[in-house]
């Protein structure tokens, strides 16, 4: 965990990508926490739908192929990825053309050892509701918070793409 608090502590742009496995481990809760404590965004895969409430400032809601355009600009520029609960499959990462940022990083928190080690990650191989509470505890007591411009940039993302859909 201490190695995941500190690249979570030098990410300029992380972000989440939460799948099935937050629905299956009852971790919306613990989620919604983390993200909203380190400020860090958060975009669904088609099987993790759901698992962001809706209001968080952090939702992006859906990400992938079927996701939206505001989640794909926020995490296509990510230098941290932190997976929970998924995969990382073809469907969910475009077979892994999301991902833009040279530099990036990713953190992988899975049941299953082979999926938290995918794309060289850190691996964090826990249920995700235990593994998020360890976390979020972890990057409260290193002073992690949110970056106030990187916050912004997520607003700017999600009202650019609310003013499409009502086009």
């Amino acid at each position: 965990i201490s190695e995941a608090v500190e690249m979570i502590k030098a990410a300029h742009h992380p972000a989440i990508i939460a799948g099935g496995g937050v629905h299956y481990s009852d971790a919306s809760n613990e989620l919604r926490v983390f993200a909203e404590q380190t400020g860090i965004a958060v975009g669904e895969t088609l099987a993790g739908r759901g698992a962001m409430p809706a209001e968080s400032e952090m939702c992006l809601h859906s990400f992938g192929i079927t996701g939206n355009p505001a989640a794909y600009q926020i995490v296509s520029q990510s230098d941290l990825i932190i997976s929970v609960g998924t995969r990382l499959g073809d469907f969910a990462t475009g077979s892994q053309g999301a991902f833009h940022n040279p530099d990036v990083k990713f953190i992988g928190m899975n049941v299953v050892g082979h999926d938290a080690y995918k794309q060289g990650a850190l691996p964090i191989v826990a249920d995700a509701r235990e593994a998020l509470r360890a976390l979020t505890q972890a990057c409260a007591e290193a002073g992690v918070e949110p970056n106030a411009a990187y916050a912004e940039a997520i607003a700017m993302a999600k009202d650019t793409w609310q003013k499409q859909k009502e086009k």
